[in-house]
Parts: structure tokens; sequence; C-alpha cells
């Protein structure tokens, strides 16, 4: 299921009413990959961010939604890091580039 229909509408190049608020900056957005968390990177992409779509365990889920991402223009990518405990911050393993 893709979130833009990019055969109307490209809200990557033409924007959403005309919004790039974002462009430059970088949004990393946790349990993106399936869901709200999922939704929330696409909208922050729309908005001219690059996304990190954090997973914990859906690497999949996160790679899908990178590749909607890229397949209309944005930056993402994925990344598998676990924020239930305080000790995981001490090691983070990117899986796209």
């Amino acid at each position: 299921m893709h979130l833009f229909r990019t055969d109307i509408f490209n809200p990557i190049t033409t924007g959403i009413a005309g919004m790039t608020k974002l462009e430059g900056k970088v949004a990393v957005v946790t349990g993106a990959s399936k869901g709200i968390g999922a939704s929330i990177a696409k909208h922050l992409a729309a908005e001219g961010a690059a996304v990190v779509v954090n997973y914990a365990s859906s690497k999949e889920g996160a790679d899908q939604v990178v590749d909607e991402i890229i397949s209309v223009g944005g930056k993402a990518i994925s990344l598998r890091h676990s924020f239930a405990y305080r000790s995981s911050g001490k090691c983070c393993q990117k899986s796209r580039d």
C-alpha cells in the first residue's frame, strides 16, 4: 500500500500545499516499520525531511517504508535499534545506505 498516489501528485517534488519546511532536517522515527510510525515517517519525508526509519524487529517492514519514501524522491534509511532498554544505546546496527 502506498501513501502517495504518485500518478496524480508527488508530494516530494511539488510539496504538500507548498510545504517543504523540513528540508535539510533529519527525522528519526521510532517504530516506523509499520502502523502509525510508518505513516509519520512518510509524512515527514513528504515535508522534506530525510528520515531514519527505526525498527526493533521488522526489517522487512522498515525496508518497505524506506523504499516507498525513496520511490517518490525522498531520502530515507532504516536503522535497527531497540530503545526498550537503557543499555541498548551502546549498539546500533545500520541496515541500509
